[in-house]
């Protein structure tokens, strides 16, 4: 009777053992799920920011650019026009 008893106590015992061991699986098997979602919608927010930040980027760079091309290409245009129109008064004198 008492082998029996303790037989059935330890059978109940590994059983509440099993149940803590799968509910514990399923608590991890959750978080884990729960971790690759949220590190999947850090990414997606982490390329958003970057590509955001960098069409800015590119946009000022290229109003930086053009300016500083129109200003070049003026100030050089008036010196060349004012360098022609010494040579033409020379050439024409």
């Amino acid at each position: 009777m008492k082998i029996a008893l303790l037989f059935i106590l330890a059978t109940l015992a590994y059983t509440q053992e099993d149940s803590y061991l799968k509910q514990a699986q399923e608590v991890y098997q959750q978080q884990v799920e729960e971790a690759k979602k949220l590190y999947e919608q850090s990414l997606k927010k982490a390329d958003e920011i970057y590509n955001k930040s960098l069409k800015e980027n590119i946009s000022d760079i290229k109003e930086g650019a053009k300016g500083f091309y129109d200003n070049y290409l003026k100030d050089n245009l008036k010196e060349l026009q004012k360098e022609s129109e010494e040579l033409y008064n020379k050439l024409t004198e």
